[in-house]
């Protein structure tokens, strides 16, 4: 080949590679609030549990159960008073509610009960028992109390259908046991069970490992707390092993060891929303030992925090092993001080002398994807075989900074004292792995031979790999002679000058960086002075700077009439920030290499902690303005903090009539960000999306009165890639309401309520065209609202909704939980029926369960444009406490019912209709 073009062809992938990883950059998803500041929680134990010794209404029988009886152990003589063995009591009553389909046991609030070793045991039981802890379980404390050689305190062994529930604690009191030797108890197993939940409760103080599956399929694990010190000996979190289909969600685990371990024979594992830390991180393995087979597959960690750990994400395995790891994703994972966030380690030997070994488990399909925050000593480390090494690893938006001194910057360890493996140290600064291939190809070029395009390929990928994660550590190198300082103490001067100051030369990364406080422009701040003038004096400054910083400090009010922060000839990536403090880390870099300008990296969330306040009286408002606060027009805007906006919209609810303010509303920008804040009483919809994309929203508070009208949550419209996670919205109206022209909207971990549920529409009103297509809403608790998930349209309409996915749904106390109406009138006098409608079809409903008060399903579909393609997976929902059962509702539906449901619904037709109308309906959508 001709030198010029091997040059062209290198420089080629070169510029290809450092483009594409800087489209992947997404801002890390944030963990939501702990389970106990979460109220709704509360509310659905107390609307679901009956009071203890009562049976369960017939109206409240899960899982179409005909008896439903409740077995209290106080009333098989529990004492409950902490120091009365009450073992034999809980036994009895285990053995009377065994016998009985879907039986409940209870452990009463309000009581202390002493347990030894005990095993609730199948298969003769009935299937569908609920275990019901509010009350708190101790283990004794001294191991003479144990049988020798006993591996577990509370056993649950071949059942079908078994759920542990509340808001009690099983405390194995296990400090005493932490200072001996050899294998201890595991304080909750369940061995050869299948249809296994267990959310709500407390494990704490583990003589071991805390929460064990055993050979157990389709395990359901949320909302629960794992709690011992970090420095608690082999305290899992929970372990997996030969177990399959198994979800842990939105759980806080914090112990001595690995937060959650999955085993050998485990796969189809999902982790996702896990607070972990302290502890060892989140592992696969230790795999292999002793010549074993070792066999993991489908694993998935994601949205996860791991904070305070010896590593982050982990697979290791002993050497002379066998098998494979295969299939496994850590996406959107932040991490803080990990001493080690990325580990394959192949070498794993527990501490012990090991001897090299050819034979290894086969470690592949590997991929990392969104990996931010700090490490305290090394931020990743691939150890892998020499004669089987790891292959297929993708990295994609991997962005880790050091939080102190002091460590290896060749990303390998030079002493690891957990495995016991010893290597020299590298001799330069570029090797970060050891025998651990990407994912091929990733490029494909001819007229080279294979071997030295093999070798060009890795040798740029990892000198990019390595020239970016050196980039990333260049702000410490100024603050290593402040070593009587904290860590956090360190990174708050470096990172943030005072209001007002330039950032140092040597943290420019960009030509200029400022921050304007909005006091130093007038604003009084003192809740009565109008300070529209100074914030929209604060907004110009900032407004001519790339990455600047417009910051509403904590402590004050500020009067702000409706304003627009506007424009297309703003620099872009802006920050608008109420008080700035240090929570968590963000910088963003622009590079410049290789004729590569804007390779830009941004990390940090936003502080908001003032509060901005509306005029209460409509005449104060311009005639017929439709929004308070706007920003229009703008790429890469973040408003980010713990702050409040609020509308004081109550004088509008009932005096003014017509369309009334958004509070917060974007239009036609690009790159934003909504993070921390609290919105609320906003005098109409409280947060809107028009014309956007790229939309980032998490954390987020929306607050306003159920009984508020029209008052939506979050509203979107012709908007396209929004991301909506780990919120809580309370209002008058729809919760999100998606618009014609949205498509790519994901709602995950939102809790909805009161309200009108998360809608797709109105659409198609006054024969317009409405186009929606790939909106996901999941992992989501909707409760007190008149609707749960809802997709309207009006006669007449055209258009088409398509490839809406609705999963993991958790409601209570709602009206009609599922709907599709196609006949949507908003309250006003229809004309006729009209023969065209919006199309709707690739409908798929997923594990929703819960409670109705009024119908469970809605589906009243056209007669000329039939709704098709609707799938129905494990739907369970009961009337609520002493409300008649209501019978589903269907008109014109095509689908398939996957599972058995509760209550039965046998409506949907499995033919498919004419295509007449419904192809024309779609053409007039171009996706």
């Amino acid at each position: 080949m001709k030198s010029q073009n091997m040059k062209l062809s290198i420089f080629s992938i070169l510029t290809f590679l450092l483009v594409w990883l800087s489209q992947q950059g997404v801002d890390a998803t944030r963990v939501s609030k702990k389970m106990q500041n979460r109220p709704a929680s509360r509310q659905l134990k107390e609307r679901f549990y009956p009071t203890y010794g009562e049976s369960m209404p017939n109206s409240l029988q899960y899982r179409n159960r005909k008896t439903s009886t409740i077995f209290n152990v106080k009333n098989f003589g529990a004492k409950g008073d902490g120091t009365t063995d009450d073992t034999k009591a809980f036994q009895a009553t285990w053995l009377a509610a065994c016998k009985l389909d879907a039986s409940t046991m209870v452990v009463p609030k309000g009581s202390i009960f002493l347990i030894k070793p005990i095993s609730f045991a199948g298969p003769n039981c009935g299937s569908n028992i609920i275990f019901q802890l509010d009350g708190k379980i101790i283990a004794p404390k001294k191991s003479g109390s144990w049988e020798s050689g006993l591996l577990w305190w509370i056993e649950f062994t071949k059942l079908n259908g078994i759920t542990i529930r509340g808001s009690g604690v099983v405390d194995g009191q296990g400090s005493g046991w932490w200072s001996e030797s050899g294998s201890k108890p595991t304080a909750i197993r369940f061995y050869g069970s299948s249809d296994v939940t267990v959310t709500g409760i407390t494990i704490q103080n583990s003589q071991q490992t805390h929460l064990k599956f055993d050979n157990c399929q389709s395990v359901q694990v949320f909302g629960i707390t794992v709690s011992s010190p970090g420095d608690s000996p082999n305290t899992d979190g929970i372990h997996l092993q030969n177990s399959q289909d198994v979800t842990i969600h939105s759980s806080k685990l914090a112990c001595g060891d690995d937060c959650v371990s999955i085993q050998t024979g485990c796969s189809g594992i999902n982790i996702e929303n896990v607070d972990c830390g302290p502890g060892h991180g989140i592992s696969i393995g230790s795999l292999g030992k002793d010549k074993t087979v070792a066999c993991v597959s489908n694993i998935t960690v994601s949205n996860t925090k791991i904070h305070d750990t010896l590593t982050g994400v982990r697979i290791k395995t002993w050497q002379g092993g066998s098998g494979s790891v295969q299939g496994v994703t850590f996406s959107n994972i932040q991490v803080s001080k990990v001493k080690t966030p990325i580990i394959i380690d192949q070498y794993y030997c527990d501490g012990g002398n090991c001897k090299n070994d050819t034979s290894a488990v086969a470690v592949s399909g590997v991929s990392y994807q969104n990996i931010r925050g700090t490490y305290t000593q090394n931020p990743v480390r691939f150890a892998c075989s020499d004669s089987l090494p790891c292959t297929d690893v993708t990295l994609d938006t991997i962005q880790l900074q050091q939080v102190q001194a002091g460590y290896d910057d060749s990303g390998l360890l030079t002493n690891d004292t957990e495995s016991g493996l010893k290597e020299p140290k590298p001799k330069t600064s570029t090797r970060i792995c050891s025998n651990v291939k990407p994912k091929e190809p990733l490029f494909k070029l001819s007229n080279m031979k294979s071997q030295k395009m093999n070798i060009s390929i890795f040798s740029i990928l990892t000198f990019v790999l390595v020239w970016l994660s050196q980039q990333c550590v260049d702000a410490a190198t100024d603050v290593k002679h402040k070593k009587h300082h904290s860590g956090a103490r360190v990174m708050k001067e470096t990172f943030y000058p005072k209001f007002g100051e330039s950032r140092p030369t040597s943290f420019q990364y960009r030509k200029t960086s400022t921050i304007f406080n909005v006091r130093h422009f007038g604003a009084k701040g003192d809740g009565t002075t109008d300070d529209t003038k100074a914030f929209q004096a604060a907004w110009l400054a900032a407004c001519k700077l790339e990455a600047s910083t417009m910051v509403v400090p904590k402590g004050s009010v500020f009067l702000v009439k409706p304003i627009s922060f506007s424009g297309s000839n703003c620099k872009s990536n802006i920050v608008f920030q109420v008080n700035f403090t240090y929570s968590r880390s963000h910088y963003t870099k622009t590079l410049s290499l290789f004729g590569i300008k804007s390779l830009q990296l941004n990390l940090l969330v936003l502080q908001l902690d003032g509060k901005i306040i509306a005029p209460k009286k409509s005449a104060s408002w311009p005639s017929g303005l439709r929004q308070w606060l706007e920003f229009t027009k703008l790429n890469g805007i973040t408003i980010r903090g713990t702050g409040v906006i609020d509308g004081q919209g109550s004088g509008w609810w009932t005096t003014e009539s017509g369309i009334k303010p958004t509070a917060v509303r974007f239009y036609g920008s690009s790159d934003v960000t909504v993070t921390g804040i609290t919105i609320q009483n906003s005098q109409q919809t409280h947060l809107k999306f028009d014309n956007c994309e790229s939309v980032q929203v998490f954390g987020i508070t929306v607050s306003s009165p159920g009984d508020s009208p029209n008052t939506d949550g979050i509203h979107l419209q012709n908007s396209q890639d929004v991301s909506i996670q780990s919120s809580k919205l309370a209002c008058g109206d729809d919760c999100v309401s998606i618009q014609t022209g949205c498509s790519g909207v994901n709602i995950q971990n939102v809790d909805c309520g009161p309200g009108h549920g998360i809608s797709i529409g109105s659409l198609g009103k006054d024969h317009t065209v409405a186009c929606v297509s790939n909106i996901t809403v999941r992992d989501t608790k909707i409760h007190g609202t008149m609707t749960g998930v809802r997709i309207k349209t009006w006669q007449g309409g055209l258009g088409s909704v398509k490839g809406v996915t609705f999963a993991n749904i958790q409601i209570s106390e709602v009206q009609t939980p599922i709907i599709i109406d196609q006949f949507y009138c908003g309250g006003s006098k229809c004309h006729s029926n009209k023969t065209s409608a919006v199309a709707v079809s690739g409908i798929s409903y997923k594990n929703i369960r819960g409670t109705y008060t009024k119908s469970p399903v809605r589906f009243a579909c056209s007669d000329s444009v039939p709704c098709t393609g609707v799938s129905l997976d494990t739907i369970q929902l009961q009337p609520a406490p002493y409300i008649g059962v209501g019978a589903p509702f269907c008109s014109n539906i095509y689908g398939q019912v996957k599972t058995s449901t509760t209550p039965r619904i046998s409506c949907l037709m499995v033919a498919k209709p004419s295509k007449r109308y419904a192809q024309s309906n779609y053409d007039s959508c171009q996706y």
